[in-house]
């Protein structure tokens, strides 16, 4: 039996211009000699074997249009299209095989009549809101064997949308420990300010603003902190390109605020150990928040907001949870962890032990085996 995880169009299977879902497959199926990752390119980033990837040119190509002409394509025109695209899935598959589709329902819709005839399985895996955003043609014809998906959150959120969903799961992402683990003991901290790391994509949805204006609010209590902002506004190979959004980030930012550039692996690590307290300002319906639970593994204490999976990930601690579009709520958290390094140490071991529990790479693939074998 093979399982061929399918990624989206826009998801090159890379450490350094991959995303969630790349980090996702990588981690998960690292060990796993009978998956196969079917990507629109990848490179050699993730030490996969060459045989064990195939990088569709048309998934690539196909990345290119603009999605609100992808969106407004009538279904049957749409799925023409995606037959096409995806022809290269069906000579494949085989009696027993899986089609574990990424985060887009239109991709299992078009293959499940090629998976059918094939004696194969499908599981359609929902990182994000698309399965609910979906037009009602196409959910119709999704019959997955099973639909898996990040957060409670987000399958809560796909139920009320789709009452006849079935055959649903939850799997959450993870983080790897031997990279995001706790820095050595500091005895003394007093001589630098306390280092705050914010996280993530520089866009308005991930409440970045928010943070400034919380760290402004700190600079005028004259707390002594040091926020750090890491990131960049794109994925993928344009992630030096900088948006309106970005500008004004940073041309508002007060001096208590560093602005980082992109960076992965074990230099993302170390920024992570390098850090006091982590910040996830969110003010989207975040379907799960994956640095979070980097966070976790590093034993940070968190500021995060009480949107979308997020509290999920700190149900056993981790966290102190604040309103979302709140900067005063976060300076005022931030804060009081400033003041108490015992609560400090406290939250941040909580964390630790809820990471080590349920969010380890390794935890993740005993669940996604165990949900595999129930999809078979």
């Amino acid at each position: 039996m093979t399982t061929y995880h399918l990624l989206t169009e826009t998801e090159p299977f890379s450490e350094p211009i991959g995303g969630a879902i790349s980090r996702w497959a990588a981690n998960v199926l690292r060990d796993d000699d009978s998956s196969v990752i079917l990507a629109p390119s990848a490179d050699d980033s993730w030490h996969f074997p060459p045989d064990r990837i195939r990088c569709n040119e048309r998934l690539s190509n196909y990345a290119r249009y603009p999605g609100r002409i992808k969106r407004n394509l009538p279904w049957p025109l749409r799925r023409r299209f995606l037959r096409w695209i995806l022809s290269t899935v069906r000579p494949l598959l085989k009696r027993g095989d899986v089609v574990w589709v990424h985060n887009r329902p239109e991709f299992a819709a078009t293959l499940q009549p090629s998976v059918r005839h094939a004696g194969a399985r499908l599981v359609l895996h929902m990182h994000n809101s698309h399965l609910s955003d979906c037009a009602a043609p196409i959910a119709s014809a999704i019959d997955a064997d099973r639909c898996v998906f990040v957060s409670r959150f987000l399958e809560a959120e796909a139920r009320h949308a789709l009452p006849s969903l079935r055959r649903s799961a939850v799997l959450y992402n993870g983080a790897d420990g031997s990279l995001f683990h706790p820095a050595h003991p500091v005895t003394d901290r007093r001589s630098r300010p306390m280092r705050i790391l914010c996280v993530g994509r520089l866009v308005p949805d991930k409440g970045m603003h928010i943070f400034v204006d919380a760290m402004r609010l700190l600079a005028e209590r004259g707390a002594n902190a040091q926020g750090v902002i890491l990131g960049t506004a794109n994925f993928g190979s344009d992630t030096d390109a900088e948006t309106d959004y970005v500008r004004k980030l940073k041309n508002g930012a007060p001096a208590n605020v560093q602005f980082l550039p992109f960076t992965f692996g074990s230099a993302l690590a170390d920024e992570f150990r390098a850090a006091d307290i982590f910040c996830c300002p969110s003010i989207w319906q975040e379907p799960f928040g994956m640095v979070n639970v980097e966070a976790m593994a590093t034993g940070l204490p968190v500021v995060a907001t009480r949107m979308g999976g997020i509290p999920e990930i700190f149900e056993n601690g981790g966290a102190l949870l604040v309103p979302p579009n709140n900067a005063a709520a976060i300076a005022e958290a931030i804060e009081r962890l400033i003041a108490n390094p015992e609560e400090r140490s406290r939250i941040g071991a909580a964390g630790l032990r809820s990471f080590r529990q349920h969010f380890s790479w390794e935890a993740i693939h005993t669940a996604y085996i165990r949900l595999l074998a129930e999809a078979v």
